[in-house]
C-alpha cells in the first residue's frame, strides 16, 4: 500500500469516523513498517517520491489517540499496544533522517530495524 494513499485514506477517515475503516488503515500502516520487502517495492514503484519521508510522516496521518473517534475503534488493551508502538516509533524512527536517499539506508540502520520490529508484533496482535 502506498504511502500516499494512505494519507487520503487518513483524511477519509477524519470525515466518516468509521471504526473498520480507521482499523483497516492502521493495520495496513503497520504491514508496511513490518515489511522491508514491501518498502522497497514502493520506492521501485515511487522513484521520484521520497519513501523515507512518506513512511516518517505516516504515522501521525493515521495515529490519533486524542480523538473520541479513534479511540472509539479500538478497546482500551489495544490502544495501549498502540501507544507503546507510537513511543518505539517516535523514539526511533523519528530520529532518522527523512531525506535518506534510498529506504535501504534505514533498512540498515539499528532504529528503523527496531520498528520494523515493533511493525510486525503489532500487526499480528492487532490482526
Amino acid at each position: 500500500v502506498a504511502v500516499a494513499a494512505l494519507a487520503l485514506v487518513a483524511n477519509l477517515i477524519r470525515k466518516s469516523r468509521h471504526k473498520a475503516a480507521i482499523r483497516k488503515t492502521v493495520q495496513e500502516l503497520l504491514g508496511t513498517y513490518a515489511s522491508p520487502e514491501d518498502q522497497i517495492r514502493m520506492e521501485k514503484a515511487s522513484p521520484l517520491m521520497s519513501i523515507p519521508t512518506d513512511l516518517q510522516g505516516a504515522w501521525e496521518d493515521v495515529y490519533h489517540p486524542e480523538l473520541d473517534w479513534f479511540r472509539a475503534a479500538y478497546s482500551q488493551e489495544k490502544l495501549s499496544l498502540l501507544e507503546k508502538f507510537n513511543d518505539t516509533f517516535r523514539k526511533n524512527a523519528l530520529k532518522l533522517n527523512p531525506r535518506a536517499k534510498s529506504i535501504k539506508l534505514w533498512q540498515k540502520d539499528k532504529r528503523w530495524k527496531t520498528v520494523i520490529s515493533a511493525a510486525g508484533e503489532l500487526f499480528q496482535r492487532l490482526g
